[in-house]
């Protein structure tokens, strides 16, 4: 998001001073007294939350992340089941940058929540239909979330398809508005100014880049063992090519890009299965090279880059038993395992010093300087969202 220090709980003070920050009308949040010097802006940890596992009388429940050792407080409102995918693809639910919003299906309609406040808007109105929604993550630098609104697949989808409004990639600017008559208290509401991307058809965006012109990155499949990563812009539909992937094949889901690093699974066409490699590459060289940072078995989970892109995870078996290894992007070091799983575990970057793995429903906060483990929620853990998406 530190040990034993509250991972940015999105705490009352904060949620009404960013209120008040992102609200002309709502007031002047009273200063702020100064607190403990900061921590360094690499090793600031990101906002997350947990899903928690759901019972016989008990649905499926997000919980921010409180102090390390306290069980967590559900939130009470209703989504759809957050789908337990941690390839690198999106999920039912997704969290913005700052972890202020909460981007949600609702009987598969896109939603966004303000966590603090609870105030929630519909990113789509009208009857669902056959229409299916997929989250593609949040901007890097604004509060903007980006949704594909397609076609359910089946065999009884009628001619005509029932759409609430045309399939394609949408963007959703978010903020958080006072809709309170004048003299009368603050009451926060959420505001989506929605517009429809122009992209090429059949492409899905893959990667939202921190740009501001609306830049996005998806794998599209030429011929057999020839896979190549594109760049397309909304306003410029014409897609460029920036890494072409040849002899070989991507592993499913299994890339991460932040910034002009790329890392992902690759297996050329001549390997053996279960050789698989964790290549990495800089997007902005004239000539990118492939750079093995790790080959053998690598398990369907992975791989990420951290904060600042400079090291990267997966996961992968270390004599025999599944576990969570790291290696600087540039390939300074060799890979190393830093956490053994006792039983099947996933890991997130929660800052460029520590990762949240959740093994056994346990949630653990594992660092990378060789520090012991602390475990920030004891049980009943499915998966963690860390803000900014993966």
């Amino acid at each position: 998001m530190i040990s034993c220090v509250v991972i940015a709980s999105l705490t009352t003070h904060a949620g009404l001073r960013a209120f008040a920050q992102r609200s002309p009308d709502a007031g002047t949040a009273a200063p702020i007294a100064a607190g403990p010097r900061a921590v360094p802006r690499h090793l600031m940890p990101r906002r997350a939350l947990v899903v928690l596992r759901a019972g016989p009388r008990r649905p499926q429940q997000i919980a921010p992340i409180g102090p390390a050792g306290q069980p967590p407080v559900a939130m009470r409102f209703a989504f759809d089941a957050v789908r337990h995918e941690y390839a690198m693809v999106p999920t039912s639910a997704a969290l913005s940058k700052d972890g202020a919003f909460l981007a949600f299906l609702r009987g598969g309609r896109p939603m966004v929540r303000q966590l603090e406040t609870g105030a929630e808007t519909a990113l789509v109105t009208g009857r669902m239909g056959d229409g299916v929604v997929s989250y593609s993550g949040w901007s890097p630098r604004e509060d903007s979330v980006v949704y594909t609104l397609g076609t359910r697949d089946g065999l009884d989808t009628p001619v005509r398809p029932r759409m609430p409004a045309p399939e394609g990639v949408y963007a959703a600017a978010v903020s958080l508005a006072n809709n309170a008559a004048a003299g009368r208290p603050a009451r926060a509401s959420v505001r989506a100014d929605v517009r429809r991307l122009t992209l090429p058809e059949q492409s899905t965006p893959t990667y939202w880049a921190s740009d501001e012109a609306d830049t996005f990155l998806y794998v599209h499949h030429v011929a057999q063992y020839h896979d190549e990563l594109r760049r397309v812009t909304h306003g410029n539909n014409a897609a460029r090519t920036v890494y072409a992937l040849r002899g070989g094949f991507w592993g499913i889901s299994q890339w991460h890009v932040r910034g002009n690093a790329l890392v992902f699974v690759h297996r050329p066409s001549s390997a053996a299965r279960g050789a698989e490699t964790i290549t990495a590459v800089r997007l902005d060289e004239r000539a990118p090279a492939l750079r093995s940072l790790s080959t053998g078995d690598v398990l369907n989970a992975g791989p990420e880059l951290s904060v600042d892109g400079s090291q990267v995870l997966w996961h992968a078996q270390d004599g025999g038993q599944r576990a969570v290894w790291v290696a600087p992007f540039d390939g300074s070091a060799r890979a190393r395992a830093i956490y053994r799983c006792t039983s099947e575990c996933w890991a997130r970057w929660e800052s460029n010093a520590s990762l949240f793995v959740v093994d056994s429903g346990a949630l653990q906060r594992v660092f990378t300087d060789g520090r012991a483990p602390v475990t920030v929620v004891a049980r009943d853990v499915e998966l963690v969202i860390v803000a900014g998406g993966a």
